[in-house]
């Protein structure tokens, strides 16, 4: 993170706890069933944003004193990836023979255990959408339109696909540098999703990759390193 950066974000957190103390004060200031009355609104707003906003979207915000990565491996990630247009046909020299099986896997399949941890293969398919979450699916951790943005920022204005104009109003399509395996990442009912289609092995863990970059803190806008999806 460059030091601009740093001042930035170390600003932004001494504006934010300002902000509560301000509000302690205030709240403080109140009748006692006032007060309650307060907090009890506070709180009910802040679990509402919480449960119905993917948790990125949040912390890129929140988040304000965890450093990224030292390392910035964002070229050595997209470069396994290309957008899939049809006039993308690979060099001869990288069309050869795998061995690996062919793998599909979706959004239902993965999730990570909290709301900051590496995506991976579901132990099973049973659950309910009704009860509290002990796993994070893909849409739990990113938004529809910051997923859109940050796929813009890493591979520039994605072309345009088809899509069903319904369900889904937005697809982006990314191949493998295999020649053969593909990505899908795709708003489906205003949610984020995902979808692989392509070699067990490389590919496969190289989507896990770029997804897991997605998601994280590390994925940065092309602007002194802030993150992407916020505002210098």
């Amino acid at each position: 993170m460059s030091a601009t950066t740093r001042e930035d974000s170390s600003r932004g957190m001494d504006d934010l706890q300002e902000l509560l103390q301000d509000m302690r004060r205030d709240i403080n200031k109140m009748k006692s069933g006032k007060r309650k009355k307060s907090s009890r609104e506070i709180k009910k707003k802040w679990n509402a944003l919480v449960k119905h906003c993917p948790s990125l979207d949040i912390r890129i915000y929140t988040d304000l004193d965890v450093d990224v990565q030292s390392e910035d491996r964002t070229e050595e990630i997209i470069a396994k990836w290309k957008y899939n247009k049809d006039d993308m046909t690979p060099p001869p020299a990288k069309r050869v023979k795998h061995s690996a099986k062919w793998k599909r896997w979706n959004w239902l399949e993965i999730c990570s255990k909290s709301a900051d941890s590496n995506f991976g293969f579901r132990a099973s398919h049973n659950y309910s959408l009704d009860i509290e979450p002990v796993e994070f699916f893909f849409s739990d951790r990113i938004s529809s339109q910051l997923l859109y943005y940050r796929i813009s920022v890493l591979f520039g204005m994605p072309p345009a696909l088809e899509t069903d104009g319904y369900k889904c109003c937005w697809e982006v399509e990314l191949k493998h540098i295999d020649g053969e395996s593909i990505l899908r990442l795709y708003d489906s009912k205003g949610s984020a999703a995902v979808g692989f289609s392509g070699f067990d092995g490389s590919a496969s863990d190289d989507a896990f990759e770029l997804i897991n970059f997605l998601v994280s803190l590390d994925c940065l806008h092309t602007y002194h390193g802030i993150k992407a999806g916020t505002r210098a």
